[in-house]
């Protein structure tokens, strides 16, 4: 595995102990490696939920408000009334919290 990452056994024997994490992209590649989500690598009760949710959604039956950048904004804003948007200053990105 820590030629195909591209990484030291010992980095990956530190993963192990719990002395280190590895960085954003490693965890990337490793859930791709594994075919198990990045989620899954960094659960520690083991206790995931896998049960997703699919629905369809019209976009265009959500009506865009002052709050909203664009019609998926408005979408999860609609579904999720308790969460607000962050907008980076840097780039178009934005994460969606509860207020909870």
């Amino acid at each position: 595995m820590t030629e195909k990452i591209t990484v030291s056994r010992s980095a990956v024997a530190k993963w192990e102990n719990n002395n280190e994490m590895p960085d954003i992209n490693n965890l990337k590649v490793l859930s791709q490696l594994l075919e198990i989500s990045i989620d899954y690598l960094l659960d520690e009760e083991g206790h995931l939920d896998f049960t997703v949710l699919k629905e369809p959604i019209d976009f265009h039956s959500f009506k865009r408000t002052d709050k909203c950048r664009d019609q998926y904004d408005a979408v999860v804003l609609a579904k999720y009334p308790q969460c607000y948007v962050y907008y980076s200053l840097d780039s178009k990105e934005s994460t969606m919290q509860s207020r909870y």
